[in-house]
């Protein structure tokens, strides 16, 4: 009984193993584009969306491909291999609608007409760290504390202001984090006992996107 068990499974290794063999195979010279993805469905995420979908049947097809353009003028390309049907997207910085274009990729190279996709994803994540900053005082110093439910990679811009030894001094710390909870200090100020220190915070993803300053 034990050697029938395994003997069903490694055929269908071997069968399938040459099917993704037969599949890689790319044509020389190849210059027919695949065909194009059909979308069955859209998922809003925080700050992105996941796209559902149907691949063509082409037998050297790579993948699929979304790109997308922010207000900056600045695009972002996301990729899934052929052996998953849904692919995320991430980086926009609002919830306002923003349009995906989907393609399918083979291996020569060639990419389909595109799938444009309307879609309106839930409130970015660096948006949502940025409400949660709060700053407190220390000894010749404060810290700062916030919250990053999605542990997504944050930086945390802190500008701070304050008199020493008579003299005004603007510094700012950087700092990175994708921890749910996170506190991070600014140390050896050395003020005095009625030292006042104006702090404001930005914060930014790695898209790019930046809040405005924070007090």
């Amino acid at each position: 009984m034990k050697s029938k068990i395994f003997i069903l499974p490694l055929s269908l290794l071997l069968f399938v193993s040459c099917k993704k063999e037969e599949h890689f195979e790319s044509e020389k010279g190849d210059g027919t584009p695949p065909g194009k993805v059909t979308l069955r469905e859209y998922k809003p995420l925080f700050g992105g969306a996941r796209f559902y979908y149907d691949i063509p049947a082409d037998k050297d097809l790579l993948g699929v491909k979304a790109v997308y353009t922010n207000k900056n003028e600045k695009s972002f390309e996301f990729l899934a291999s052929y052996f998953v049907d849904s692919l995320d997207v991430y980086g926009f910085a609002s919830t306002d609608e923003y349009t995906v274009q989907l393609f399918a990729v083979d291996r020569a190279g060639n990419t389909s007409e595109p799938l444009d996709v309307k879609v309106q994803p839930l409130e970015p994540a660096y948006k949502r760290v940025a409400e949660t900053v709060t700053a407190k005082a220390g000894f010749s110093s404060f810290f700062l504390d916030w919250a990053n439910e999605l542990e997504q990679n944050v930086n945390i811009y802190v500008d701070y202001s304050f008199t020493q030894n008579g003299e005004n001094r603007n510094l700012t710390t950087v700092f990175s984090s994708n921890r749910p909870i996170d506190r991070r200090f600014v140390n050896n100020l050395r003020l005095g006992t009625n030292g006042k220190v104006g702090v404001k915070v930005r914060v930014e993803d790695k898209f790019g996107n930046i809040t405005e300053n924070v007090d």
